[in-house]
């Protein structure tokens, strides 16, 4: 996983990106969008803030603006609605220099929405619906639905309010973390690499363990590995090389450790996967976008729709 910035178009008819997606995993990235989250199948474990969390059918999360955060299919085939809208949404309540952070987390219930979670996904899913019906009509009550969803998180969820300045001291931490990650994509065959991330940034193992356990829930190790096992389920995709060069290739060094941490990793051994890999990600750049059967979400969806029990 590497931590990129991440640069969202929205539709000119409203501003926000909407779509479903099955995840096989995605880099660590950051946007200054909002990304709400409703897990529509399956579950899959999210990376953001200090603890690493699993989402199952029916949780819902709302990642705030700016916040790196990656995700990670649990073997578990999943499908996922994402509503990603802009902070400018906000502006007419709080303006241009302040950003909210809100805490919406069905899998957290300590800090909980003055209405229940259901309300939320209800809301989520006609959304879902609406995008998905290309017509006027459809437009404007897509539009209608995320004022809405806006309105409704500022009166029913709680937040803070932080600064919206670019230069803050969280987004040079974010911006460090990015380099790091960046570097240990370019270096995965090296032997002693936490070493070297050490040496080329000039940081202590102390100082970057609390910076990555309080941005990504993730230590230094946990990164390198999952850039490995990353980097290795794309050569054996999308090439025939053997187990054992791909082990070397991805900084394994034998190809014992790489078939125990690849299987630890996704519940499968290397050769289970080449035979039954997923479909190769749509934006590969930096999700892991997976294609998927358009009427068992519509089915999904609906079923959201109606959602009371949660």
């Amino acid at each position: 996983m590497s931590s990129l910035f991440e640069k969202i178009e929205h539709k000119r008819s409203y501003p926000a990106k909407i779509f479903i997606t099955m995840l096989d995993s995605s880099k660590l990235h950051w946007h200054y969008d909002y990304e709400l989250l409703l897990v529509l199948n399956g579950s899959l474990q999210v990376f953001s803030g200090p603890d690493p969390f699993f989402m199952n059918a029916g949780d819902i999360v709302l990642i705030n603006s700016k916040a790196i955060h990656g995700y990670k299919c649990t073997g578990n085939e999943n499908l996922c609605l994402f509503i990603q809208f802009p902070p400018s949404l906000f502006e007419p309540v709080l303006g241009t220099q302040q950003l909210y952070h809100f805490y919406l987390n069905s899998t957290n219930r300590i800090i909980t929405p003055k209405v229940p979670y259901h309300y939320f996904i209800r809301l989520a899913a006609r959304i879902g619906i609406s995008s998905r019906q290309f017509s006027s009509i459809a437009e404007l009550r897509t539009h209608a639905l995320l004022q809405t969803l806006v309105a409704d998180l500022v009166e029913y969820v709680e937040y803070d309010i932080r600064s919206g300045n670019i230069g803050s001291d969280l987004d040079s931490i974010g911006e460090r973390i990015s380099e790091i990650n960046i570097f240990i994509d370019s270096h995965l065959q090296n032997e002693n690499l936490p070493a070297d991330v050490f040496d080329n940034f000039g940081i202590t193992e102390k100082t970057l363990y609390r910076y990555l356990k309080s941005i990504t829930g993730q230590t230094l190790k946990d990164i390198i590995i999952t850039a490995r096992v990353e980097k290795s389920k794309q050569l054996l995709r999308e090439t025939d090389r053997h187990a054992a060069i791909i082990a070397d290739e991805c900084g394994f060094f034998n190809e014992a450790t790489f078939y125990r941490v690849f299987k630890k990793e996704t519940g499968r051994t290397p050769k289970e996967y080449r035979k039954c890999a997923p479909p190769p990600p749509v934006d590969a750049k930096i999700q892991g976008y997976l294609r998927y059967d358009e009427k068992i979400a519509e089915c999904l969806l609906g079923n959201y729709t109606e959602y009371t029990n949660h």
